[in-house]
């Protein structure tokens, strides 16, 4: 009888053990820091970056409009530096929708939301120098003088490389 109660002990003590592990990760995604924001090219004052429509996939500047849910984007970390941005008038749908790039792609799009996907996942510049670089794409969103929101390369005087935050 002894003998099975430390048997019986012991897979209870390694069952509990799975649970745990697989439990920590999922408590550790649950609890990402995420805060809404607004972006904006340093170079667009009065824009800012808008997604979709409910079916679409376009990203583009629109004139800032603080109340508008398409402009506001939903920042979650995911570690080692990146983030995803999640289309805060998408969030409770079938289809949220998240900021992505390709490198087959020469503009950011939304897509539906996976967060371990390398395209969906963003960093504030990979020399911390203000630019908003794609984890997959290797390249930085720019908006180009014609307010056409692009993914390029970073440097060669891509003055709308620069890109800001603000609380929404």
């Amino acid at each position: 009888m002894i003998t099975n109660l430390r048997f019986s002990s012991g897979r209870l003590l390694a069952g509990l053990g799975a649970v745990v592990a697989l439990a920590v990760p999922m408590a550790a995604q649950a609890d990402a820091a995420t805060t809404t924001v607004r972006l904006h090219a340093s170079t667009a004052t009065g824009e800012s970056l808008q997604g979709p429509s409910l079916f679409g996939t376009t990203v583009n500047l629109a004139p800032t409009n603080v109340n508008s849910s398409r402009q506001k984007w939903q920042k979650t970390d995911v570690g080692g530096g990146f983030a995803t941005y999640k289309l805060v008038s998408s969030i409770g749908s079938s289809r949220e929708m998240c900021l992505a790039a390709s490198s087959a792609n020469p503009r950011p799009f939304a897509a539906i939301c996976n967060p371990s996907s390398a395209s969906q996942q963003w960093t504030r510049g990979f020399i911390n120098d203000g630019r908003f670089d794609n984890r997959a794409s290797l390249r930085s969103l720019t908006r180009q003088s014609s307010g056409i929101v692009e993914m390029r390369f970073r440097g060669g005087g891509q003055v709308g490389q620069n890109w800001h935050e603000h609380a929404a």
